[in-house]
């Protein structure tokens, strides 16, 4: 009996704490002459909304940075004859996976 009144509060419970959102960083790199690479794609962190994740990317923006709507933000670093850094964090639904398929 007590499990049959405890099950629906677990699913409850797990459904609240799955994230909606996740911010990735993407980094690609160039060096003279060449196109961007992908160098590589991470999971930074996970929020319930889309407005919790927007403002961890307010906290990294910096000078200089771009902001393309609340949910991305652009960072070029490095010299750029020698090696550019361009990174990209992203605000992206959990269901979405920018790594691929076979990186999960």
């Amino acid at each position: 009996m007590l499990a049959v009144l405890l099950g629906p509060l677990t699913l409850m419970a797990s459904a609240e704490a799955d994230p909606a959102w996740v911010l990735w960083a993407e980094q690609r790199r160039s060096t003279p002459g060449s196109q961007y690479q992908r160098a590589s794609v991470e999971r930074v962190s996970s929020y319930s909304t889309l407005q919790d994740c927007a403002a961890k990317l307010d906290g990294l923006q910096s000078a200089g940075d771009q902001r393309w709507g609340p949910a991305m933000l652009y960072r070029v670093v490095g010299d750029p004859k020698v090696e550019v850094l361009f990174i990209t964090w992203q605000c992206l639904p959990a269901t979405v996976e920018p790594r691929g398929p076979s990186n999960r």
